[in-house]
């Protein structure tokens, strides 16, 4: 009798049935005996990190410069892959955690891991690029946009023809919310947790920063030691209020200021998480947006990495 079956036998159905599909998936490793599996187990977890491994060095070679929170990669790149299936999910399952607005490494950021879906999505992505393309989403929330990339911007294929230098890419980006996810990106009102926060520092007893998280991708801090008198006043006599929301093009977060006739923006500039710390968000300002804004008492940072 293999170790399988007598691991499963007493066993209900469905759990004996499991075991029997993880030992055909196995190749019937359950059944080599403990020393044997345990050396079977440490050569497939080497084999993940040579993937894993494979993957940082493929990305520090191809990935193309992008708005902060996105993922750009030319067509050519991508199906240089193709050869590689392993390695070509690899990369995809990364690019979906980073992007995603689902919590980070959770099964909801890395399309739930079910991989009839990442096949399917790796074969969107190795067909070629026509101008008649679409974007498409299959799951994470993350939309993949077939764009071009000319001199540091982005071009929408369908509007644009493509000329000799440019690179035609794919662009994974946060995909914008519908009816039902529209709650992770609506209007915060932070102002009584700010007003509660400095009391607290006040006081002695709470921390220096006030810190809150956006669309699960982005950490808003603010400095409690430097908020201007003028605002605590005002905000505390409710002459005003902070209120957290985002634009609609890239979906990052910006800070504003809403008093009763106006809302005035005080900080939408965003630091790029620290592997990304050289590209600056002002080079990919969205259109109408104007002047990046800024104070020195906020600081609003993308906290993904592509690990």
């Amino acid at each position: 009798m293999s170790l399988s079956m007598k691991a499963s036998e007493g066993l209900p159905p469905d759990l004996s049935k499991q075991i029997e599909l993880i030992d055909t998936a196995l190749g019937g490793h359950l059944n080599m005996g403990p020393e044997k599996l345990q050396s079977f187990a440490l050569g497939m977890s080497n084999k993940v990190s040579d993937v894993e491994e494979n993957v940082d060095a493929f990305i520090r070679k191809a990935r193309l410069p992008s708005p902060v929170g996105t993922f750009l990669i030319s067509e050519k790149a991508f199906s240089s892959l193709k050869e590689d299936p392993l390695l070509q999910t690899a990369l995809v399952l990364r690019v979906l955690r980073y992007v995603s607005p689902k919590p980070w490494g959770s099964l909801q950021a890395q399309g739930k891991r079910r991989m009839h879906r990442l096949d399917e999505l790796v074969s969107r992505l190795q067909n070629p690029i026509t101008r008649t393309t679409p974007p498409f989403a299959m799951g994470s929330e993350v939309l993949w946009k077939p764009v071009i990339s000319r001199a540091r911007k982005l071009k929408n294929l369908a509007e644009s023809a493509p000329r000799p230098l440019d690179v035609i890419a794919w662009l994974a980006c946060r995909q914008p919310p519908d009816a039902q996810t529209a709650h992770a990106t609506a209007d915060v009102d932070l102002t009584e947790s700010l007003l509660g926060a400095f009391a607290a520092r006040k006081s002695g007893s709470g921390p220096k920063h006030f810190e809150s998280m956006y669309d699960c991708r982005f950490l808003i801090r603010m400095d409690l030691d430097a908020l201007p008198e003028e605002l605590i006043s005002n905000l505390s006599a409710f002459k005003s209020r902070i209120i957290l929301n985002c634009e609609s093009t890239w979906f990052y977060p910006r800070v504003s200021l809403q008093t009763e006739d106006r809302m005035q923006l005080l900080h939408d500039e965003i630091t790029p998480s620290s592997e990304l710390s050289s590209q600056k968000r002002t080079t990919w300002k969205p259109k109408g947006q104007g002047t990046t804004a800024a104070v020195d008492w906020i600081n609003i940072t993308f906290i993904r990495t592509l690990k």
